[in-house]
């Protein structure tokens, strides 16, 4: 159900299915494809202790946060998802600061909770028409040196209906 509820959200809001490609001056232009193949993560956790776990999730975000993008191929994120026992998991989304600002954030996630409560119930998702999801348009020329951005990691329980989400050190 997570699965298909990141798809429906990610068909929604162009900005998830945004690219970035230079011309010949430099300058960054935001592409947007149709269809983009979402880069899901699958790991079983479910053979090690907790604490193993807290250190295995950590080094993962560390990994997370040092594992460029490549800006000319979305989608600009990446999906997580560690089964840690029977009934329950860890997601991390790894995304890409020029993706998505704040008050995209969470529109993003107020949907995703919504059409993961609905595809479990057995429905379709209605979301009402597409929001205008708002990515930053415009690019710094300076780039860091270690070609290194900025990203967001957010933690939420399984049932997805009381996001929550802190950053993970």
């Amino acid at each position: 159900a997570l699965m298909e509820a990141w798809a429906s959200v990610t068909a929604r809001h162009s900005a998830l299915r945004a690219g970035f490609v230079e011309d010949d001056q430099l300058h960054l232009h935001q592409v947007i494809v149709d269809a983009v193949s979402l880069p899901w993560n699958r790991q079983d956790w479910r053979g090690v202790t907790a604490a193993e776990q807290v250190e295995k999730l950590e080094q993962l975000c560390r990994e997370e946060r040092r594992a460029p993008f490549d800006l000319a191929f979305p989608p600009l994120f990446r999906l997580s998802l560690i089964q840690t026992t029977q009934q329950a998991y860890e997601f991390v989304w790894t995304c890409h600061h020029a993706l998505i600002d704040g008050w995209s954030l969470a529109n993003v996630l107020d949907e995703l909770a919504r059409s993961y409560a609905a595809i479990k119930a057995g429905r379709v998702p209605e979301l009402g028409p597409g929001h205008r999801t708002g990515s930053r348009m415009t690019w710094p020329q300076e780039k860091r040196a270690d070609g290194a951005g900025s990203y967001k990691h957010l933690r939420a329980p399984q049932n997805l209906l009381e996001i929550v989400c802190r950053p993970l050190l």
